[in-house]
This record gives structure tokens, sequence and C-alpha cells, in this order.
């Protein structure tokens, strides 16, 4: 609902700002709703903008769905050498939504700095985080991945398995080879089996 209210609300203003916008943005700064502070920061943009959505983010006691929202925001934004900080802190932390946007961003920008973060953020990711992280892993290409993925193929979601399965097709070794193999021909839906089935023959024509 914040994604939709903030495209709804940019996509509906006119460039550029007119002053009395950017003064009213300005004001916002300050404001004790952090929604309106984030609104504000993306009305103003330049390193004033930039600066008040990274306060936002890593405000602890803002709602997690406006933190997300900042946190879109903010990637889009800037360049990954300012975002990526915020992005350590981020998933230093333990709230599971805007670690998905995180992990996520990790990915869009193939940074495999913090990929052992991501890897022990898999023990305990719920199916939005955990696709994130199969999505990411994909992405990053690192064959050191390979134990997280085939850890996430027994994950209670359908979803993430797949993600997982699509994952090791590209990161694979032979040790993937036996687990993918085995889903393929156990019950399941046509997608999974189809997507371990195809994985395996990758790894194997790929080694």
């Amino acid at each position: 609902n914040c994604s939709r209210t903030t495209l709804r609300f940019v996509r509906g203003q006119h460039y550029p700002f007119s002053e009395p916008v950017l003064r009213r943005a300005a004001e916002v700064e300050t404001d004790f709703d952090p929604y309106l502070r984030m609104l504000g920061a993306i009305v103003l943009g330049g390193d004033s903008g930039l600066n008040g959505l990274r306060r936002i983010v890593e405000d602890r006691s803002a709602p997690e769905s406006v933190r997300c929202c900042a946190l879109i925001a903010f990637v889009g934004r800037s360049t990954w050498d300012n975002v990526a900080p915020t992005i350590r802190f981020v998933l230093s932390t333990d709230k599971q939504q805007i670690l998905t946007v995180a992990v996520w961003a990790v990915g869009i920008a193939q940074d495999d700095r913090p990929i052992a973060r991501v890897h022990e953020l898999a023990e305990t990711a719920g199916e939005g985080l955990a696709t994130a992280i199969a999505q990411t892993l994909k992405r990053l290409g690192k064959t050191e991945s390979e134990p997280t993925l085939l850890a996430l193929l027994n994950h209670s979601s359908e979803a993430v398995r797949v993600q997982a399965a699509e994952a090791l097709s590209t990161v694979g070794t032979t040790r993937s080879v036996e687990s993918l193999l085995r889903i393929s021909s156990e019950s399941g839906s046509a997608d999974l089996k189809s997507t371990a089935h195809s994985a395996a023959r990758k790894i194997q024509g790929r080694l």
C-alpha cells in the first residue's frame, strides 16, 4: 500500500516542482510522520533528499512498510557506493520485510560482499525473504551458495523451492544433481518437477 501510494503521489506531480512544493517538502523534513518525511525527501531530491531517505531507512522506530518504501526510493535514486553502507545496516537487522528489499538490492547490484550474511539469513527466512535470497544467489552466481540453495530446496514454500532449483541450475555442481532429480520424480507441482529436472540437466551439461 505504501509503495502504491508513493507512486501515485510522485506520478501526480509536475516536474520540476514549484517553489511552494519544494518549500513544503523542506518543512516536513522534521515532521513526526516518517511517511511525510519520505515524500518530502523524494520531492526534494539531491543530497538532501537522499540523506532524508537514508535516515528513514535507518530509523528502527519507523513503520517497516515506510522504511521499505524509503529504501526502494533510495536505491533507485543513488549510486550503489552511496547505498551500500545502508544496505549493510539493514542486513544486520532482523525485520524480514525490509531484509527482503535489501537482499533484492544486493542481487540487482551484483555485489557479493554481503554474501555470507545472505547465506545466514536463509536459515530462518520466510517465503518472501527466501525467494529474494534464491534469486539474488542466482544473480551472484557463486558456487559457495550451493549448500544454502540445497537447504532452500526443502523450504516449506513450493515457490521458494522452485526458485532454489532455478538458482542451482546456475551455481550448482554435481552435488546438486541427485537432489534435483529426486525432486523431479516426487509428488509435487508440474512447475517444481520441471524446474528441478531442467536444473539437473543444465548442471550436467555444464560440468
